[in-house]
């Protein structure tokens, strides 16, 4: 159960509007506040303050609109969160991940859209990370990892794409690949609040030391709000295949332009917190006395707990350079781990990440 704790003192004076102010009526509103309010008659008075109410009503209902919305979003999450928590183990759950991320950010695409114009390009990139792990857990591996991607946009909101993942200690190297398909589009036809649905098909090759993995698919949901510099998603993973599972996580993010040179060229600091959630397990020993026997004998019984909450924190620092057709990226992250079981205590951990991408537009 989650509960939430607000301070109403902030939303007092939005309350006051919504609530208070429809219910005034036209002559209550002091006239002296508008300009030049003393060459006008009494009636353009009242027609004056009547529509000024009506815009202050107006903006309000929109404003309550679009809380109800997200609120209805978040509990929509929550359920979906519940409901499909099932097995989800942090080597799957960080491949996963991986490839989510590799796809092409959300907050650019948002930006095409904002131009509302016609558009349809094809994206490719390729990203390194020094240190490789798993929702923020190090398994003791010093390995890095290469991802690459193409993927295709159309401007009415659909995108299909390829990625593939290396990792530099694992057998085989080549992971894990995906294919995706998805669609976005917009809430009320605001760019600033979006939506986006998508499939992803998983492709593992046939591994002797590595375990294979339970999912092969996974249904995608996300939202995104974006004010330009500042923006937050959400977004829920259904994992099919043999089992079930699910993951969530949520982005708070900013859009800081550094520098600007030429028209569309520019340096930009674009940190990021991200809060992953999804399952983990553990392995309890138990100790029994078997009854009835003398000299006293003892069980020892291995049970395999799993819980599902919040995972991991990961705190993104990166400085991206837009020149062209080429966008290049260099970050230092900070994994922030959370234990889901008492007595485990997991050590925080960062790594640094290169990308280049390139955009050929059609």
């Amino acid at each position: 159960m989650l509960f939430f704790i607000f301070d109403i003192q902030p939303f007092a004076g939005l309350l006051f509007i919504i609530i208070i102010l429809p219910r005034i009526p036209s002559g209550a509103i002091y006239i002296k506040f508008l300009p030049a309010a003393g060459r006008l008659s009494g009636f353009q008075k009242h027609l004056i303050i009547d529509k000024l109410k009506l815009s202050i009503w107006e903006f309000c209902r929109t404003t309550r609109k679009y809380v109800l919305l997200m609120r209805k979003i978040f509990c929509i999450l929550v359920i979906l969160w519940g409901f499909f928590s099932g097995k989800l183990p942090a080597q799957e759950s960080k491949i996963d991940s991986v490839l989510n991320e590799i796809l092409f950010d959300d907050e650019d695409l948002i930006e095409m859209v904002r131009s509302s114009q016609k558009f349809q390009f094809i994206y490719s990139r390729f990203n390194y990370d020094t240190k490789t792990f798993f929702a923020g857990r190090d398994l003791g591996l010093q390995q890095f990892n290469t991802t690459g991607q193409i993927s295709y946009f159309h401007s009415i909101g659909i995108s299909v794409g390829a990625a593939a993942v290396y990792y530099s200690q694992m057998d085989p190297k080549l992971s894990a690949m995906l294919l995706m398909a998805g669609y976005s589009g917009k809430f009320f036809h605001s760019a600033d609040y979006r939506y986006r649905i998508s499939y992803d098909r998983y492709f593992f090759p046939k591994s002797e030391v590595m375990q294979a993995s339970p999912f092969n698919s996974s249904l995608g949901l996300g939202f995104t709000f974006d004010k330009k510099q500042v923006g937050t998603r959400f977004d829920y993973s259904l994992l099919l295949g043999n089992e079930m599972g699910s993951q969530l996580s949520w982005d708070i993010y900013g859009d800081i332009y550094v520098l600007k040179f030429g028209r569309l060229n520019n340096i930009k600091f674009e940190p990021e917190i991200s809060m992953y959630f999804g399952s983990d397990q553990t392995i309890i020993t138990q100790l029994g006395i078997v009854p009835g026997r003398f000299p006293r004998q003892y069980t020892v019984t291995e049970i395999e707990a799993e819980k599902f909450g919040w995972m991991n924190t990961e705190v993104k620092f990166p400085v991206t350079i837009n020149y062209g057709d080429f966008d290049f990226e260099l970050g230092y992250n900070i994994n922030l781990p959370r234990t889901l079981f008492s007595d485990e205590q997991i050590n925080p951990s960062s790594y640094f990440n290169f990308s280049i991408g390139y955009l050929i537009s059609l």
